[in-house]
């Protein structure tokens, strides 16, 4: 039986290590700040206030991140009894699929609108084809991310780390249709989307890294 507790506490401790030492760091800043405001050589800026769309999408990545922490370090036992291929074919097919879809909203979009089928390069383009086209560019760079992450863990030694990354690659795929859904309904509905396929990544990476320099 793995034991996956044992590197989640690691991280943990790590965690908050780091955490002390920002908590320092941020005392020393906040002194040296304090000691230029009384030489008058700092010039106080109004408190930022952050409005309903910036709530919003600060509300939806804070819930994805803590799903996304879910996802990595305790999700992994849904796939603990796969054989290597499947697993593979898991990991990056799923994401493929993401791209898939992307790749072909667009150009179905563009085969059947006589004003983009020309193409980016050589017409203005319609605010759909725009969109489409935002959409694909955002899943270019989510894929681009996570491929090189999944890469390294599934050929790396730790077993933890492997059995992570086919359910990463499922959340992957669910947060881009999440997101493809919820475009057009503002940065915030589609902050929760954005936030499930990035975060695995970013998670699986910094777990990575950890056990590496550890």
């Amino acid at each position: 039986m793995r034991i996956y507790l044992l590197p989640v506490k690691r991280i943990g401790m790590r965690v908050w290590s780091i955490f002390q030492k920002w908590k320092l760091i941020r005392l020393e800043i906040l002194i040296h700040l304090k000691t230029c405001q009384a030489h008058g050589s700092i010039i106080k800026e109004p408190p930022m206030h952050l409005n309903q769309k910036q709530r919003g999408v600060a509300v939806g990545m804070v819930v994805g991140l803590a799903f996304s922490f879910v996802v990595v370090f305790y999700g992994a036992r849904v796939f603990i009894n796969l054989d290597a291929a499947d697993c593979f074919a898991i990991s990056f097919l799923l994401p493929a699929v993401a791209l898939f879809v992307a790749i072909a909203r667009l150009a179905k979009h563009r085969f059947f609108n006589a004003a983009d089928i020309d193409g980016s390069a050589l017409t203005a383009g319609t605010d759909q084809a725009r969109l489409l086209q935002a959409l694909l560019q955002n899943t270019l760079e989510q894929l681009a991310l996570a491929i090189p992450v999944y890469i390294v863990a599934l050929f790396g030694s730790h077993e933890s780390v492997q059995d992570a990354v086919p359910v990463c690659a499922c959340t992957f795929l669910a947060g881009r249709v999440l997101f493809f859904v919820s475009y057009k309904r503002g940065a915030s509905a589609r902050a929760f989307g954005f936030a499930i396929t990035f975060y695995p990544t970013v998670l699986l990476m910094g777990w990575q890294l950890l056990l590496v320099f550890s």
